[in-house]
C-alpha cells in the first residue's frame, strides 16, 4: 500500500522541485500553488516553463489568470495562455485592468471571444 504525503513542501523535498506535476496538483491541491508560481517565474528554459504553465493552468481563479497572462508573448507559452482564456473568458475580463499587465493588455484583448468588444466586456465585470 503506497504512502500518501499531504504536505507539499515535504513532498518536494523528497521528490525534488523538478517534479512539479499535475499529479501533485491532484494530490495536494492548492498547497502546491506557491511552488508552481515560484518555479514558473524562475530562471528556466522556455520548454520547461511551458510544461509547468500547462500543469499550473489546471488551477482556476484570478490569481492564476494573472500569472498565466504574463506569458502571452512567450512563444512556447502563448498557446497555453490562449487555451486558458478560451476556457475561462470571464477571468480575462477580471484581470485586463490590472496594472501589472499594462504591456500585455493589447495582445490579451485579442483573446476575447469573437463579438466581445472591450467596452461591452468591461460592463459585465
Amino acid at each position: 500500500m503506497p504512502y500518501v504525503i499531504e504536505d507539499a513542501e515535504l513532498a518536494l523535498r523528497l521528490l525534488g522541485d523538478r517534479n512539479l506535476s499535475v499529479e501533485l496538483i491532484a494530490n495536494l491541491g492548492t498547497a502546491v500553488w506557491p511552488l508552481f508560481e515560484e518555479r514558473i517565474g524562475g530562471h528556466i528554459d522556455g520548454r520547461s516553463r511551458a510544461e509547468l504553465l500547462r500543469d499550473f493552468s489546471n488551477f482556476y481563479g484570478p490569481k492564476t489568470a494573472l500569472i498565466v497572462a504574463e506569458y502571452e508573448d512567450t512563444k512556447e507559452c502563448a498557446p497555453i495562455v490562449r487555451d486558458y482564456f478560451t476556457a475561462y473568458p470571464e477571468l480575462l475580463d477580471k484581470i485586463l485592468d490590472e496594472p501589472s499587465l499594462k504591456y500585455h493588455r493589447e495582445d490579451l484583448e485579442k483573446l476575447r471571444p469573437t463579438g466581445d468588444t472591450p467596452s461591452r466586456a468591461r460592463r459585465r465585470s
